[in-house]
């Protein structure tokens, strides 16, 4: 879902509370910006930065591939097989 998408029901959502009195218009900023500051903190706390140095370093690879095939009457099957 992209960001107007959401806005949208996020609005209409605020509208239909406030149409049936469940709550007033002065309840959503301050919903909006809790909801804003935990979600923040929440990403922040679990994405692990990763510096581009390291992203695109000239690193040997650990494993080794191995590709195997069969061809017979009956069946026909591919394999790959990584040890690391």
């Amino acid at each position: 879902m992209d960001k107007t998408c959401g806005l949208y029901y996020a609005w209409h959502t605020c509208y239909d509370m406030m149409q049936s009195e469940v709550h007033w218009a002065s309840d959503y900023p301050l919903a909006i910006a809790i909801g804003y500051i935990i979600g923040n903190n929440i990403v922040k706390r679990n994405i692990k930065r990763i510096e581009k140095k390291k992203l695109f370093s000239n690193k040997k690879t650990n494993y080794k591939t191995n590709f195997t095939f069969a061809l017979r009457p009956d069946y026909k099957a591919i394999g790959l097989r990584l040890t690391f």
